[in-house]
């Protein structure tokens, strides 16, 4: 066992991937702690990874995720007064960004499980196997703050049944979470197929509601631009997934090229409509308030 945890590509990773995380603490904390933190988390993460492997590391990336979270929240509260309105719907609009983004190696992976395409457990695929995991971890913690910040930020624009509609879509995608990690703690045996189309069902409320405030934004026009935007990157998860199901039921395992390679510029046209859209968010509102 390699006792440097850079050597060790799934660490190597998680630590990248933590480094860039501490952005979301005040810039002195992060100046006076985040190299401790850094090492902190190097070390934890190869203690982890001895005694679980990745089961391990998932768990510890759960844990970390929450306490992240709460930690910095209560950094910001301490050192910057209060965690203000527009604080909140510029911090909900990233997370909603990263969020959206984390689902993208998870979904390619469940175009391609089953087929003759699917992952290995070695190299380039072991990457994108974890990065899949990790993300629906990501997921279903920072996609759900982002559409409740959505909500705080147009719902006094699109009214009770939009601001409804986020609010379903932030429950869906924590009762997704919950699903997820169920599944981690009790598994629901070898059926890899039950297993894709629980969790994509899962998918489908979150990414429905965007569609559905997607909508109201072209009706109501709350935002400077891109109104369709929202409605772009809502419609897409949902299509894709329900023609999965389609010719999943009628071919058990869909192993059409095309379809794939249709399916993975989707969801890579979903993710890039909702960061565009985060974006505008996040000028809208720094105008509003007159600060980025």
């Amino acid at each position: 066992m390699k006792d440097d945890p850079s050597e060790i590509p799934v660490i190597a990773l998680s630590v990248r991937l933590y480094q860039a995380l501490l952005i979301v603490y005040p810039a002195r904390f992060h100046e006076d702690y985040g190299s401790q933190m850094l090492q902190l988390f190097g070390d934890c993460c190869l203690r982890a990874f001895r005694q679980d492997g990745i089961n391990g590391m998932i768990k510890l990336w759960v844990v970390t995720i929450l306490d992240l979270v709460r930690s910095a929240i209560a950094e910001h509260l301490h050192k910057e007064t209060v965690m203000t309105k527009p604080k909140f719907i510029r911090f909900s609009v990233w997370a909603m960004m990263v969020g959206v983004t984390a689902y993208l190696p998870w979904f390619i992976l469940a175009m391609l499980a089953g087929t003759r395409f699917d992952p290995d457990v070695n190299g380039w695929w072991y990457i994108l196997n974890t990065l899949g995991v990790f993300g629906v971890v990501y997921g279903c913690i920072l996609l759900p703050l982002g559409m409740l910040g959505l909500r705080e930020r147009y719902g006094s624009q699109v009214g009770v049944l939009g601001r409804g509609i986020l609010m379903a879509g932030a429950l869906g995608g924590a009762g997704l979470g919950i699903l997820f990690f169920y599944q981690m703690k009790f598994s629901l045996g070898d059926d890899i197929y039950r297993y894709y189309v629980i969790t994509l069902t899962g998918l489908t409320l979150p990414f429905v509601s965007l569609l559905l405030f997607g909508m109201l934004t072209l009706r109501y026009k709350p935002l400077s631009r891109g109104n369709g935007l929202p409605l772009t990157a809502g419609l897409i998860a949902p299509m894709f997934i329900k023609l999965y199901g389609l010719l999943a039921g009628i071919r058990y395992f869909v192993e059409d090229p095309f379809f794939i390679f249709l399916s993975i510029l989707g969801f890579i046209v979903m993710s890039v409509a909702l960061i565009q859209f985060g974006y505008i968010s996040q000028a809208d509102e720094a105008r509003l308030t007159g600060a980025m």
